[in-house]
């Protein structure tokens, strides 16, 4: 088995590029649907009935949780067409000083002012994970993409993002919603054109460092059954 992949600067990537398909992912992570009950999102149900929810330009956006939310065992089931590329967020965090303000001089507007310092936040968040992927198409030799093989893309400005009603946890000042301002991190996968199988891909990393300060370790994982027809 040899999965085809986009790599960074190739010329034929969808959405307008790498970085701009990665605004996109980060846009649909924290977007809503009226389809959707209070706090539900295809990043943080356990089922994959919404796996195809927000493709763009043939791009479907893969994740595993949202808001470091704990889902033991989470494994999607979930199907689409073949060729269908697929960009995996495998971690990520978005800094953003209306999130964290205590982590920012005061007042606020002075943090914003200063984006090279949010920005700095993010690349020494992403500095600091690791993560692996397993792509098993079906009963073929698994595939593994480890941390040095994964795209470990840094922020290059920032991002407006509109976080929608309690996406995140309770105890966030964003619980309700709101705007941000944030510089957005990760290590990506971006597949290209999946052909017609069964494929089980499961996304495991972690980090010392979580939205730009010392935490205990976090942790992202989950796990996909995807037919693709």
């Amino acid at each position: 088995m040899s999965i085809q992949r986009f790599f960074l600067g190739d010329k034929d990537i969808p959405l307008g590029g790498y970085i701009n398909a990665i605004r996109e992912w980060f846009e649909w992570a924290t977007s809503t649907s009226e389809n959707w009950g209070p706090g539900e999102h295809p990043l943080t149900v356990s089922h994959g009935d919404w796996f195809k929810y927000g493709e763009k330009d043939n791009v479907i956006f893969v994740g595993t949780h949202w808001d470091g939310r704990e889902l033991d065992n989470l494994c999607r089931s979930c199907e689409c067409e073949s060729g269908k590329s697929l960009l995996i967020n495998i971690i990520s965090a978005a800094i953003s000083p209306e999130e964290h303000p205590e982590q920012f001089p005061k007042p606020l507007a002075l943090a914003l002012k200063n984006p090279r310092d949010i920005i700095n936040r993010a690349i020494d968040n992403i500095n600091h994970a690791q993560g692996a992927v397993c792509i098993r198409k079906d009963k073929q030799t698994p595939e593994w993409f480890f941390t040095e093989d994964l795209d470990r893309i840094k922020p290059q400005d920032l991002l407006q993002l509109e976080i929608a009603p309690h996406l995140m946890s309770e105890d966030s000042i964003l619980y309700k919603g709101g705007k941000i301002t944030a510089a957005c991190d990760g290590l990506w996968l971006f597949l290209k054109e999946i052909d017609a199988g069964n494929y089980t891909i499961h996304i495991n990393a972690r980090s010392p460092m979580f939205n730009g300060y010392d935490s205990e370790t976090f942790h992202s994982q989950a796990t996909y059954d995807l037919t693709v027809k």
